[in-house]
């Protein structure tokens, strides 16, 4: 037996000191016995046709004749002369194919190769390429079309293939099935209920049923409906883009993305991050699939602050093993089980695996520090990781397990480097003291405001008055300025020493207040005057008539300090003593917002990690050994949810995948040795990237922790996600909302 094979793809080999070639079944045109291929002698591979081409001429509706090139430009007309074995699918099993000896298809122009036989010209083509060049098939009697009677046989009507009719009493027309022939009088038209012509394809699709079937139409003009096999595919094609978008940002060695935003204004400044919430948040998203995980992802940040890009990621990977069981047939539900049945499992694990030193304030303190360089080393402050851990961890610890972090302040200082930053005792606002007041003061008693400081004004709409004379206009001045007085002796009746108002205080008001010996601070911003009035312990007050029933700040001392060349307000020894400010100093705003960023979500873990002080080891040894886990006990499950949880394990263990191949390592390499170390029951073997090589090594040695409730979080809102991805089967889409006029 003798093959023909192509002439690229093959590599030229010795053996026994013979050359021979080694040919991959794709390469391998046709067999045959003899010196030379004849129609009688030849067999085709699997997968494969050998067509005889034939004369391709079209008419067109008008009678003009059309040439092959301008009627079919993409494809090819011929006759099967020869047939190879049914071609297999991924899982081994046969894919059953409709085409004989004698068919006429039509394949596409390009991709087959010529083969000389004789006179006539042959092609080798891949049976996937080939369709039935058409078919007729019989429409059932009783449907009425273009006016015949139903009693009446109605014409045949022809389709692209045979896949799309169905001769069992009738035919079956889907919605997305193209007409041709006597009922359609041009490529672009077909006829539809008593005998109206449709325009367009998307006209036959939205109507097709009811055109043919007579049913009604449910949903109003413009509306569209996917269903089954389609709309889970958009489904899962879209959760999976968006985990493919992100999952370049995952780990210490992940990539930054540029976020442009639409605008070309002075305001439209790009952001540079690697921060998962933050590059989903800023993206249009338009498949309803895809906005569940930035929905997730969301939660993540808000909840937990870190695991953002990792929940995003496992999800869609899970999404990813789950689209492969459907497409070998696995019901959707039959998965869901699986997937719950893992998750029990995985869950399990990790809980045995968290420690806890949450009574040991030194160790505790330890493991936070852990978390935060975990934390950090994936953000732009890795470099400055050990001083920014101290400096989140100091500022954490400060708050006593109170549930507030608004006693944390973060202000951004341009100037200097990111390793100049520090953490300041007390609230610093950025703002000045008033001209001609104290600029250092001890012993305060702070009122904060929201009142107008100007003049009083008629809230009426409208309203003038009119005078005579300009005395009349000096008594009216002379009254405003006496209600002004009137409450600036209110406000010291209070007996305080500083007054710090949200709105701004003119020059009248300013000098009363200086001549009551009261600084005035003032057009503190909201944000501002909310944190200060927590951090002081003062109510904010907008009347002054019951000063016994108003509540007064207190700190120790507040100063006019400078931080680089802006001066701002520092306020040393308040009464709730957990107030504190970092201070970000960097070489530009990109760099300070992304500071912010990774130092926010460091903050929020240890947060997190002070209410659960569980904890479990990092770079990626928890998900191998959960996915170890699931692979143990899916040997004890029957049935088809035993593919479902390995699955599910293959998801778990594409994490420590990732973060090898985002550093650039070999992670088939690391994974194979990661999973022999998890195999001996060494959990807390997991990947490095702080020496130059990388590698797996043991996370205890290295101190690579991370918080046990930012974990769980991940696990479960991605199983969450992916299971209701994965029940979907229908896609509605509303009309769009028409514009008046």
């Amino acid at each position: 037996m003798k093959v023909l094979h192509g002439k690229y793809g093959v590599e030229e080999v010795k053996y026994n000191d013979e050359d021979h070639v080694l040919v991959r079944d794709d390469d391998v045109l046709l067999s045959y016995s003899g010196d030379e291929p004849t129609l009688e002698s030849i067999q085709m591979p699997r997968g494969k046709v050998l067509l005889k081409l034939l004369d391709d001429k079209e008419e067109s509706q008008g009678g003009i004749l059309l040439s092959k090139g301008a009627a079919k430009p993409d494809t090819t007309i011929g006759e099967v002369v020869a047939v190879g074995e049914d071609a297999l699918d991924r899982l081994g099993k046969p894919i059953a194919t409709d085409l004989a000896v004698g068919d006429t298809v039509r394949f596409r122009f390009g991709n087959e190769v010529k083969l000389d036989l004789g006179k006539s010209e042959f092609r080798s083509v891949d049976v996937s390429e080939c369709a039935p060049s058409e078919v007729e098939v019989p429409v059932s009697h009783h449907w009425q079309c273009l006016g015949h009677s139903p009693l009446r046989p109605l014409p045949r009507l022809r389709f692209r293939s045979r896949r799309q009719a169905n001769f069992d009493g009738g035919l079956v027309f889907s919605a997305r099935w193209h007409l041709l022939g006597q009922l359609m009088p041009s490529p672009l038209q077909s006829i539809g209920e008593d005998g109206k012509v449709f325009q367009s394809w998307s006209e036959v699709e939205r109507k097709g049923h009811k055109a043919l079937l007579g049913g009604p139409e449910i949903f109003k003009e413009g509306a569209g409906e996917d269903r089954g096999e389609f709309a889970r595919l958009q489904a899962f094609i879209g959760a999976i883009a968006i985990g493919d978008m992100v999952k370049s940002t995952l780990g210490p060695k992940g990539m930054d993305k540029i976020l442009q935003p639409a605008g070309q204004g002075p305001g439209s400044n790009a952001t540079v991050t690697n921060d998962g919430a933050t590059i989903l948040k800023s993206v249009w998203i338009d498949n309803p699939a895809a906005r569940i995980l930035v929905d997730i992802s969301k939660t993540q940040d808000q909840e937990c602050g870190d695991g953002t890009t990792s929940v995003v990621v496992l999800a869609a990977e899970m999404l990813r093993n789950a689209q492969n069981l459907v497409e070998a047939k696995m019901h959707p539900q039959v998965i869901i089980r699986g997937y719950r049945m893992a998750l029990a499992v995985a869950r399990a694990k990790l809980e045995a695996l968290a420690m806890d030193n949450g009574s040991d304030p030194v160790k505790f303190r330890e493991d936070l520090l852990r978390i935060a360089r975990t934390t950090l080393s994936s953000k732009l402050l890795q470099h400055e990781k050990d001083h920014f851990a101290t400096l989140a961890v100091d500022a954490v610890l400060r708050l006593g397990g109170k549930p507030n972090l608004d006693y944390i302040q973060v202000l951004k200082k341009p100037g200097a480097s990111l390793k100049d930053s520090f953490l300041e005792e007390g609230f610093i606002l950025e703002k000045r003291i008033g001209v001609g007041h104290k600029k250092l003061l001890e012993d305060c008693k702070v009122l904060v405001a929201n009142c107008q400081m100007d003049t009083d004004k008629i809230k009426i709409y409208g309203a003038r008055v009119k005078v005579d004379s300009l005395e009349a206009v000096a008594e009216i001045e002379q009254a405003e300025k006496e209600k002004m007085k009137a409450k600036i002796e209110k406000i010291a009746a209070h007996k305080c020493n500083v007054f710090i108002n949200r709105q701004l205080i003119y020059n009248y008001p300013d000098q009363l207040l200086k001549d009551s010996g009261v600084m005035a601070i003032e057009h503190s911003d909201f944000d501002g005057s909310e944190r200060l009035a927590a951090v002081l312990g003062a109510d904010i007050v907008s009347t002054f008539d019951n000063p016994e029933l108003t509540t007064l700040g207190t700190c120790k001392k507040i100063e006019e300090i400078m931080i680089g060349e802006d001066k701002v307000i520092k306020f040393s020894g308040c009464s709730k003593g957990e107030a504190c400010t970092i201070v970000l100093r960097g070489s530009s705003t990109h760099v300070l917002d992304e500071a912010e960023r990774s130092l926010h979500d460091a903050l929020a873990v240890l947060y997190q990690t002070v209410q659960e002080t569980r904890v479990v080891w990092g770079g990626g040894a928890m998900e191998m050994a959960m996915a170890q886990e699931v692979q143990q006990k899916l040997t004890e499950v029957g049935g088809k949810e035993s593919a479902a949880m390995e699955a599910f394990g293959k998801a778990l263990t594409q994490i420590p995948v990732i973060l090898a191949d985002n550093a650039g390592l070999d992670s088939a390499e690391l994974a194979g040795q990661l999973r022999a170390a998890h195999a001996k029951g060494e959990h807390s073997t997991g990947l490095e990237f702080t020496s130059g090589s990388g590698g797996v090594a043991d996370m205890k040695q290295l101190g690579i922790m991370e918080s046990f409730r930012s974990k769980m979080s991940q696990l479960c809102s991605a199983a969450e996600a992916a299971e209701m991805i994965i029940r979907v089967d229908d896609i509605i889409k509303n009309a769009p909302r028409q514009r008046d006029g």
